[in-house]
């Protein structure tokens, strides 16, 4: 499923997807997890809010075996503008056949990134999966996430949810800059504008859905910087204290 959409770019889309937040932000080192409902046949967009307890934060070790052969990762590179795609296939490894990521060990989801998920229904004999993110609540006081010129596909980087109109990346808004949410069905898009209200000329969100536009845990969106303004640095200031 793709649709063609933000300035020729493939963005696939994603059906409403169920958010269960099951972690506890309580104290110093805390482990916690996003419990997500992974429709088959249907693209999700969502969001990696944890530091790794493992190795690392790559498709192999967050995804591990929680989903059927043939379900995919769809990782953006914002610099390319391209997709890195893993897909959950059976390899031979001498002298086994096994099932793993392609892909996976090189791709890595770091906090503060978007990514797509889904599960096509060759080999899925389920409706739905959970799909459990699984690490250790960042305690870093704030966080440094690098908006490039065009498309970024991001997310806020604390397991909270948060309104986008509190957020940096949409104080730093430049004339021409977009936001899109997906909500189940189609985007709500936000537009950086230069409108008149008398007596002064002013710039903001149009239409101004910001200040109501929840960005929950676990999800991601689309952040698209116009060519004609320099990229930024979205910093956050870590929203909970673990003292």
């Amino acid at each position: 499923m793709k649709k063609s959409l933000l300035a020729g770019v493939a963005i696939l889309v994603v059906a409403a997807t169920a958010w269960a937040v099951t972690n506890q932000v309580s104290s110093v080192n805390v482990a916690g997890y996003v419990k997500l409902n992974i429709p088959r046949n249907q693209l999700c967009l969502i969001r990696n809010d944890f530091l790794p307890m493992g190795p690392d934060n790559t498709v192999s070790n967050i995804m591990a075996k929680q989903l059927p052969r043939d379900s995919r990762v769809y990782a953006w590179n914002p610099v390319a503008k391209n997709y890195t795609i893993c897909t959950f296939t059976r390899q031979f490894v001498n002298p086994f056949w096994r099932t793993n990521w392609t892909f996976g060990v090189t791709t890595y989801l770091d906090v503060g990134d978007g990514f797509w998920v889904f599960v096509p229904t060759t080999y899925a004999s389920q409706t739905n999966y959970v799909l459990n993110m699984l690490g250790e609540v960042p305690n870093n006081g704030t966080s440094n996430i690098p908006i490039v010129q065009g498309l970024n596909l991001v997310g806020y980087s604390y397991p909270v949810p948060m309104v986008l109109s509190n957020l940096d990346i949409t104080a730093k808004q430049k004339v021409g800059d977009r936001v899109y949410k997906w909500g189940g069905s189609g985007y709500t898009i936000a537009t950086s504008t230069r409108y008149f209200q008398n007596p002064l000329w002013k710039t903001n969100w149009k239409p101004d859905v910001t200040r109501s536009m929840q960005i929950g845990v676990g999800e991601g969106f689309w952040y698209s910087r116009t060519t004609n303004s320099p990229g930024f640095t979205w910093v956050e200031v870590q929203p909970y204290s673990l003292e």
